[in-house]
């Protein structure tokens, strides 16, 4: 006790001191700052989507979520200024990191998501996110972007991915309309068999 009792103030001096050490690192680093207000805001939701890869295609699957009044979280490695402005505006929280590591995926809390949409344009980086969030969240409902379509079927039928999504199919039906002037509304999926919707005025 009476060690206990003169090592207390140095522990006390020493807990003080470096808490007061992160805040001023974290009050003058910008950077810094901004990640643990993203991270601290991340942390909150629950039941959210998780959007990795902040592309042409990932940006707008998060304002579509937005506009569908879902709450949103990004990953993303390298998000430039603009983007972080733009997901500011919309009011997303972004997390900067890489989402196949599991600390990432923890800061976008994806414990506690409902659903997770991979779209970065590389499947086995893909691939490696949704094992590892799988693993993390077996309830998750996952849809991922894939480009290879035989590497897709095997992903759908052995991890349990919701959807998988080639950009390219989508598009396909929709350049090919536009080149017969009939406007395609919609791509469904019938009993295995692929359907357009169009519209025509009459």
């Amino acid at each position: 006790l009476i060690i206990f009792w003169y090592l207390l103030p140095p522990i006390a001096v020493y807990i003080f001191g470096r808490g007061a050490t992160e805040f001023v690192r974290l009050f003058f680093n910008r950077n810094e700052r901004r990640d643990a207000w993203e991270e601290a805001v991340a942390s909150t939701y629950r039941n959210h989507a998780i959007v990795l890869g902040l592309g042409h295609v990932g940006y707008g699957v998060v304002r579509t979520l937005v506009e569908l009044g879902a709450d949103v979280v990004v990953i993303d490695n390298n998000l430039t200024a603009e983007k972080d402005r733009e997901l500011s505006v919309l009011g997303v929280p972004s997390i900067i990191g890489d989402g196949r590591q599991s600390i990432t995926l923890e800061k976008a809390g994806i414990a506690h998501a409902d659903a997770l949409i991979v779209c970065t344009s590389n499947d086995y980086v893909n691939l490696e996110v949704i094992m590892r969030a799988r693993d993390m969240n077996p309830p998750l409902r996952i849809v991922a972007r894939i480009w290879d379509d035989q590497f897709s079927n095997q992903i759908k039928q052995f991890m349990g991915v919701s959807a998988i999504v080639s950009s390219a199919k989508l598009a396909a039906p929709v350049f090919a309309g536009a080149a017969m002037g009939i406007e395609i509304t919609q791509t469904m999926t019938i009993h295995g068999k692929e359907y357009s919707t169009i519209s025509l005025k009459v």
